[in-house]
């Protein structure tokens, strides 16, 4: 907040996101400003960091699952872009024996050069004026503060000094045009991290990128259903595999990022047409900022249990597509057809453990 400030529109990145507690608070803080390019490079973790923006509710977000260098040599730029950065993990020796075990004193300096390989492909797609939010998991100033103090040399960024109440009992480095916060385990709760905040002074020169056409616009035919189901078909965008997204980002955005990055997630999956009928996404259900005709039905501990593990239960309900919750918290779709209730709780999330 008092690096960006409070009214201007930003597009933010998440370079390093999963399992997605950063992106969780970029997400909120930019919820009615601004939107948010969650990346991370592990396929295998870029599904996790699905699973948690979807739970969230987020509906300012998409996932990519690209290297910075991808970023760096695209034409989209951001105004905020956060870089938790690998490194030796200092910071989890407390909470974590193994992470002792694997540490060297090699490992700060490898890690360092990492990092520094890790900001020069990315940093382009910064554009001038933005600010970069550096943060590690450990000690070492080989990995903090000397990668801050690099860029900061070189003349094309600035860091940026912020109030730090004395009450959170931080140590606070101000050195030589450096400034940052260390937390350390014997004196802030947590284990350790370092973060710092740097502006970007130069200019980049915007790159062209022939756009991809990947995404487009739904057909006539889907705008109908999308307004039958009082959805608004501007806001959606149709995915390669035919589902359906409402998107932070228009066709025209999108297909110039699917330029140079693989979007995993353009937005809040809004389901599949089929016949005319909405077949909705999980994450429609889940969805924060949506309008809704009717309130879920709200389910009890044991039925809200067999729900979770994909088992039928028994609800008194309208006939259709309905959302069920369990203390006002949605948990997904069932559709009621008749006497029955199908359950659609995504099978790969599914509970398999009896309570």
């Amino acid at each position: 907040k008092h690096c960006v400030g409070d009214d201007a529109e930003i597009d933010a990145l998440d370079l390093c996101a999963a399992p997605g507690g950063k992106s969780l608070t970029i997400a909120d803080f930019l919820r009615t400003r601004g939107r948010l390019v969650s990346n991370e490079i592990i396929k295998s973790r870029a599904h996790i960091l699905r699973e948690v923006l979807t739970n969230w509710g987020s509906t300012n977000v998409i996932v990519t699952n690209n290297r910075p260098a991808d970023f760096g040599a695209g034409s989209f730029q951001f105004d905020l872009m956060v870089v938790d950065a690998p490194c030796s993990g200092e910071g989890m020796f407390r909470k974590d024996p193994d992470a002792r075990t694997q540490w060297t004193p090699q490992s700060a300096i490898a890690c360092s050069d990492r990092q520094k390989i890790i900001l020069g492909d990315v940093l382009h797609a910064l554009r001038e004026q933005g600010v970069l939010i550096y943060s590690t998991c450990t000690f070492a100033p080989e990995e903090n503060e000397d990668v801050v103090r690099a860029l900061v040399q070189s003349g094309e960024y600035e860091s940026l000094r912020w109030p730090v109440p004395t009450e959170w009992n931080v140590n606070v480095l101000d050195d030589a045009g450096v400034f940052a916060m260390r937390f350390l385990p014997h004196q802030s709760p947590g284990e350790g991290f370092f973060i710092a905040a740097l502006r970007k002074v130069s200019r980049s020169d915007t790159r062209r990128a022939k756009p991809k056409s990947v995404f487009s616009g739904p057909t006539l035919a889907h705008r109908k259903v999308l307004l039958a189901n009082s959805l608004d078909p501007d806001q959606m965008v149709n995915a390669p595999d035919g589902e359906l997204y409402q998107s932070p980002f228009n066709v025209h955005e999108l297909n110039t990022l699917a330029a140079n990055l693989y979007v995993q997630q353009p937005g809040v999956h809004i389901g599949r047409i089929v016949r005319d009928e909405l077949i909705p996404g999980h994450a429609m259900a889940l969805a924060q900022d949506m309008a809704w005709q009717a309130s879920p039905i709200e389910l009890d501990l044991q039925q809200a249990n067999a729900y979770l593990r994909g088992e039928a239960i028994a609800v008194q309900a309208v006939s259709g597509w309905q959302r069920v919750a369990f203390e006002a918290c949605v948990l997904g779709w069932v559709k009621v057809i008749g006497n029955r209730v199908n359950n659609y709780y995504p099978k790969e999330w599914r509970v398999k453990m009896k309570e």
